[in-house]
């Protein structure tokens, strides 16, 4: 939603919730600054602070209409930069996230996700440990041993869906490394009203951050 001006918190949820979709970005454009906007996202059931692939389709949406090489969103997690270009297949655009970071898990996190996801402790790669990543908003990253195991998403939606909510994650991040540099992953979203979102750049970025740790 380009222009959200007069719509309030109940309206912008209720047409996250008719929608359906993982994120819907609400934009606030700032009064004589050009290419500066309040961003606010909702999934179906709440609001997020932040959602990458929905700051990537905002940006594109606005230079389609008019071109800005650089947009800067205000968002809950703070500044994200977005910068746009044209090439021959079309508009593209990159964000700049807030800077990751990583910490551990809380003590019972773990166990309690497992068994939502159906998942065991050995389906984990043990060179890559449990941790929270966040680049403005948060992700716990698991990582399994097999693609197989990833392959195979088939969770029980309201527990996993009153942990995340319990303990304030956007998406589950549960990643497969085929290699040091090609990583498959996916994203349960249940907290938020969500099997499972596509794609995330918020979770992305965060596992950047993650890797670098």
């Amino acid at each position: 939603v380009l222009d959200a001006a007069g719509l309030d918190d109940a309206a912008m949820q209720r047409i996250a919730a008719d929608l359906g979709y993982s994120e819907t970005a609400f934009l606030f454009p700032r009064d004589n600054e050009p290419n500066v906007y309040d961003v606010r996202y909702f999934a179906p059931l709440q609001e997020v602070p932040f959602c990458g692939h929905a700051t990537i389709a905002s940006g594109v949406a606005l230079v389609e209409r008019r071109p800005a090489a650089e947009l800067v969103f205000h968002t809950p997690a703070g500044l994200v930069t977005v910068n746009t270009g044209r090439t021959d297949a079309g508009f593209v655009a990159e964000l700049t996230s807030v800077s990751p970071r990583v910490r551990a898990a809380p003590p019972g996190l773990l166990p309690a996700v497992l068994q939502a996801l159906g998942w065991r402790a050995d389906d984990l790669d043990p060179d890559y440990p449990v941790r929270l990543a966040n680049a403005g908003s948060e992700h716990l990253v698991l990582v399994t041993r097999t693609r197989e195991r990833l392959a195979d998403l088939d969770y029980d939606f309201d527990a996993l869906a009153t942990l995340m909510q319990d303990h304030g994650l956007v998406t589950v991040l549960l990643v497969w490394p085929e290699g040091r540099r090609l990583f498959h992953a996916r994203n349960p979203f249940a907290g938020s009203g969500v099997v499972e979102d596509p794609a995330t750049g918020a979770a992305a970025a965060a596992f950047g951050g993650y890797l670098r740790d």
